[in-house]
C-alpha cells in the first residue's frame, strides 16, 4: 500500500469518527439550550415563590402584633376581672346577711 493509500484510508477512518463526535456535539447543544430553557423557568419560579413567601411573612408578622396586642388587653382586664368577683361576692354577702337565708 502507497503512503497515499495509506493517507487515503486513514482519513476514511476518521471520517467516521468525525461524524459521531459531530452528531455528539448536536446533541449536547440541544441538550444545554434545553437545560437552560428549563432553568430560566425555574428562575421564574423562584422569584414568585419568593414573592409569595415575603407576602406569607408579612402576614405572620402582623398576627404577631395583633397577638401582642390581645396579650395586652389580657393583662388589663386580668385584675378587673378579680374585682368584679369580689364586688359580687360582696354584694352576694351583703345581700344574705340583709335578707337571711330563706328556706326552700
Amino acid at each position: 500500500m502507497t503512503d497515499a493509500e495509506k493517507i487515503a484510508a486513514t482519513l476514511q477512518a476518521h471520517a467516521g469518527r468525525i461524524e459521531s463526535l459531530e452528531k455528539q456535539n448536536a446533541q449536547l447543544v440541544d441538550q444545554t439550550t434545553a437545560m437552560q430553557s428549563e432553568l430560566s423557568e425555574n428562575t421564574a419560579d423562584t422569584r414568585i415563590a419568593k414573592e409569595n413567601i415575603g407576602q406569607v411573612l408579612d402576614v405572620v408578622q402582623s398576627w404577631q402584633g395583633a397577638m401582642k396586642v390581645l396579650e395586652g388587653i389580657g393583662r388589663f382586664f386580668r385584675p378587673l376581672g378579680f374585682i368584679a368577683i369580689f364586688a359580687s361576692a360582696v354584694v352576694t354577702a351583703w345581700a344574705t346577711l340583709k335578707n337571711g337565708i330563706t328556706p326552700k
